[in-house]
C-alpha cells in the first residue's frame, strides 16, 4: 500500500537522564557550577547497576523535569533529542555515558533498551488505526 511508510516504528532507546542545567545563553562561568555538579555524580551514576539506582541518582540531583520520574524518558525515538544527546542511539543497553554537554546543560544517559527500527506488521497497524478512529 501507499501509506507503507507511516507503519514503520523509529529506532528508539530506553533513556534515563540526570541533567545539570544551566541558563539559556549562559556564560562559561555560569556554566562551571553545573559542570562540577555533574563531575560529583558522575561516579555514583557509572557504580549504578540498575535503572532504580541510577533513578535515585536523577530523582535526588537532576534539575530538569524528568526528575520526578527517577529520570526515565520512556521510549525516544532517533531525531527527537538534543543533537549531542542522540550518542544515545550508539550505547548499549544497560550502559551509561560520561558527561554530554548540550545547549541547555551537562547530561548523563543511561540506555536501559533499545529497538531498532521495525516495520509494523498489519495486524498491529490494523490495531493501532481501529483504536484511532
Amino acid at each position: 500500500s501507499r501509506n507503507r511508510d507511516h507503519y514503520v516504528r523509529p529506532e528508539s532507546v530506553r533513556l534515563q537522564t540526570i541533567s545539570f542545567q544551566f541558563p539559556e545563553k549562559a556564560t562559561p562561568a555560569e556554566r562551571n557550577p553545573a559542570r562540577t555538579h555533574a563531575e560529583e555524580i558522575l561516579p555514583q551514576a557509572m557504580a549504578a547497576q540498575t535503572p532504580q539506582a541510577f533513578g535515585a541518582l536523577a530523582e535526588r540531583y537532576s534539575t530538569d523535569d524528568w526528575r520526578v520520574m527517577n529520570g526515565d524518558h520512556g521510549w525516544v525515538h532517533r531525531g527527537t533529542l538534543e543533537p549531542e544527546l542522540e550518542v544515545a542511539f550508539r550505547m548499549k543497553p544497560g550502559e551509561t555515558s560520561g558527561i554530554i554537554a548540550s545547549r541547555t546543560g551537562f547530561h548523563i544517559l543511561r540506555v536501559n533498551d533499545y529497538r531498532k527500527q521495525t516495520q509494523l506488521s498489519y495486524s498491529e497497524v490494523r490495531e493501532k488505526v481501529r483504536k484511532s478512529l
